[in-house]
């Protein structure tokens, strides 16, 4: 697997306060920016592995639990879902 981005941030965050965390995502992945590029161009998409991401923040999580926690109970006590 390749290195994290941000090195350990993501799985030392997800230790600390797993109750404070929620999924978020910039889909559909747009660039960093205009970068000089005229108003009128459109922005190409960034090549980005979504299976990836999950897959790492399923390692990061360790437990089924702490997933579940990040992905759908903490949003949807923020969100007023539940």
């Amino acid at each position: 697997m390749r290195p994290s981005p941000g090195g350990a941030a993501g799985p030392l965050t997800v230790e600390a306060v797993p109750d404070r965390l929620i999924w978020g995502s910039d889909w559909p992945h747009t660039g960093s920016g205009r970068s000089g590029r005229p108003r009128d161009e459109i922005e190409p998409f960034q090549d980005i592995d979504n299976h990836l991401a999950l897959t790492r923040l399923t390692e990061w999580t360790g437990t089924p639990d702490i997933l579940r926690r990040i992905l759908v109970d903490t949003p949807a006590k923020l969100y007023g879902f539940a």
